[in-house]
């Protein structure tokens, strides 16, 4: 575990800096309506992303469970999941291409930029699956060292280009959502060649009915959850896109590249805290739940303090353009760490397995409920108007995810003696 740890906060730490840096190079080379474009690429394209996965990705880690070692079991759920996923992508492509073509229509964006963007959002899409499930395998394997090498190498590349096509004269949101591709497409390959080596799975194809009927039964009751969460993700940016103006969209975007120093965190999840809560097997998980969640407030805390007393400092960082949205920083901040939260006890949450039919039928109409609401009585053309309405879905998410830990831990773990 402590290896994990270590791997991970000098793998992710560097990693984690270098994006920050490339989001903040971005926000001070594009002009805010450039900017905008790209951004609202970007929200589409996590959209799209996890619409087509739907907790594919996810499945592998716990399904494998503790047969880590066991190199034929991780690589028939590897093959499963990129024939789920692979179907999916072909279903979704219809919708994908429809979302593009209206949110660009609503902003008067040129059409010559909409047919370029269109095969590499689909381009990008299909690797990022190739990414994901590859991804888990490195994970089980706690090769957190090399994933990071492989991370960092094609941002580092990545960087260097965007720099490049800079001094050129030739850097827009065309070439920047081509660049962002390049970067997916390098990941992607490294980590399907990892596992080809470390598991072997290169050329593969095997009957695999049984496991592709396991995840499927452990992702059906986080189907809602999942294209809930998919368009939650992207909550602010899409908010501004359908209701705002692109110069909304460039200021919620930019605010959030400093609220990227959470994210740091937010990988952690999938990397040392899923695995950790899937395999445990103790009798201290209640103990270990509550660390982790003081240690994740702790934190949290110490960031949004600094960004309320030096939010000037802050937005140096971002350029004359965003200078003046000292008010909305901190909001940006508390926005982030609620999210981090959400995503830590959803991990916890999954890797224990403390899943219910029902869930959804509470969490997203509640949701639902004071989004719509805030669209309604709230100006969504006003950028603070925009982090509000995040903030206030993010708290009662929140309160919703302690509900189903009390439950798990009063329902399920008190029968296996892990408290």
């Amino acid at each position: 575990m402590f290896d994990r740890i270590k791997h991970f906060a000098i793998g992710q730490g560097a990693t984690q800096v270098l994006q920050v840096l490339i989001g903040l190079v971005l926000v001070n080379f594009l002009q805010p309506s450039e900017y905008a474009f790209f951004v609202t690429y970007i929200g589409l394209y996590f959209v799209a992303t996890s619409l087509v996965d739907l907790s594919v990705s996810q499945s592998i880690i716990p399904l494998v469970g503790a047969n880590i070692n066991n190199n034929d079991i991780i690589g028939r759920y590897i093959f499963a999941a990129k024939l789920v996923r692979k179907k999916s992508f072909f279903i979704l492509t219809p919708l994908i291409i429809s979302a593009l073509f209206y949110v660009s229509l609503k902003h008067q964006w040129a059409i010559t930029k909409i047919l370029i963007v269109l095969p590499v959002l689909l381009l990008t899409v299909f690797l990022d699956g190739w990414r994901s499930i590859y991804h888990s395998a490195i994970i089980i394997k706690g090769e957190l060292s090399k994933y990071y090498k492989i991370l960092f190498g094609s941002e580092v590349v990545r960087l260097a280009l965007i720099v490049l096509v800079f001094h050129f004269g030739s850097l827009n949101a065309i070439t920047a959502v081509v660049l962002y591709l390049f970067s997916i497409a390098l990941q992607a390959l490294l980590l399907r060649r990892f596992t080809d080596h470390e598991v072997g799975t290169k050329g593969i194809n095997l009957d695999v009915v049984a496991e592709i009927t396991e995840i499927k039964n452990f992702r059906r009751p986080l189907i809602p959850g999942a294209i809930f969460a998919a368009f939650q993700s992207q909550l602010m940016v899409l908010i501004a896109a359908f209701f705002g103006k692109d110069k909304n969209i460039a200021e919620v975007a930019a605010l959030s590249r400093l609220g990227m120093v959470l994210s740091f965190f937010n990988a952690m999840n999938g990397s040392v805290v899923m695995p950790y809560f899937a395999a445990f097997r103790g009798r201290s998980l209640l103990r270990d739940y509550i660390l982790v969640l003081l240690a994740a407030a702790a934190v949290l805390f110490g960031v949004i303090v600094f960004s309320a007393i030096f939010p000037k400092i802050l937005l140096l960082l971002l350029g004359d353009n965003y200078s003046h949205l000292t008010n909305e920083l901190p909001l940006v901040f508390i926005n982030a760490a609620i999210t981090y939260y959400l995503s830590l006890t959803w991990s916890i949450q999954s890797a224990r397995r403390w899943l219910w039919w029902w869930m959804p039928l509470i969490g997203i109409p509640g949701t639902l409920a004071i989004q719509v609401a805030g669209v309604a009585i709230m100006d969504m053309s006003i950028t603070s108007n925009l982090i509000w309405l995040s903030i206030y879905s993010g708290i009662f998410g929140l309160a919703f995810r302690f509900l189903m830990a009390y439950l798990g831990f009063t329902q399920k773990e008190r029968k296996y003696g892990t408290i």
